[in-house]
């Protein structure tokens, strides 16, 4: 379980096929303490095992499922990645309820600047939409955003400059993939509700 709170944003240095899996070799000096083979950390907002690591670098391992539903089976040498450790029950909850469990990806389809706030819009599939709500949270690259706007094909977050010091959004062109995953509470309800018959009489037996 995580927060979308990133620890790190380091780069790949080592990519190796394993079979139809591939081990990432992620350069960074913040995850190691009290760190432990087998040990979860969200890499770009996928909830990766700890293979092997040292001072200066962690060793994550991706199956051939988790290549082909993110966008960690496009990962490149030397690009960064948003690093999160698996949150403790003692810390606070900054951002919100992040599984690691990405849901599908999307693309940057309008970057924009008012002020001093950037914004960027991401299509959404329509399988989809039903998910996101304004206001409402969304893990993208891990990161837990708010929906600042939602549209009929899309939807658009806002970020501070605090927000694009520490990830690598700032980079993010037009036509990029990112990692979504949805509001788990959400996605529970929309379930719930979707395999009920919804009309005056459900709504009675349910107390409402």
């Amino acid at each position: 379980m995580f927060t979308g709170i990133i620890a790190d944003n380091s780069p790949i240095m080592k990519i190796t096929p394993k079979g139809g899996k591939r081990e990432f070799v992620i350069k960074t000096n913040l995850m190691q303490d009290s760190l432990k083979i087998g040990d979860s950390i969200a890499c770009n907002g996928i909830c990766l095992t700890v293979i092997q690591f040292n001072s200066e670098s962690i060793t994550l391992e991706a199956m051939n499922e988790t290549l082909y539903k993110s966008t960690a089976g496009n990962w490149k040498i030397k690009q960064n990645i948003h690093l999160e450790r698996a949150m403790l029950l003692s810390d606070r909850l900054d951002g919100h309820i992040v599984q690691g469990h990405v849901d599908c990806t999307s693309r940057l389809i309008n970057k924009r600047l008012i002020k001093d706030t950037s914004y960027l819009e991401f299509y959404l599939e329509e399988q989809y939409r039903n998910l996101v709500v304004a206001q409402g949270s969304i893990a993208i690259d891990g990161v837990s955003l708010t929906v600042s706007d939602k549209k009929s094909e899309s939807f658009e977050v806002s970020l501070i400059s605090h927000t694009l010091d520490k990830t690598h959004f700032g980079s993010l062109v037009v036509g990029d993939y990112v990692n979504l995953e949805f509001d788990i509470i959400g996605k529970y309800v929309v379930n719930m509700f979707s395999k009920a018959k919804m009309n005056e009489q459900w709504l009675k037996e349910k107390g409402f």
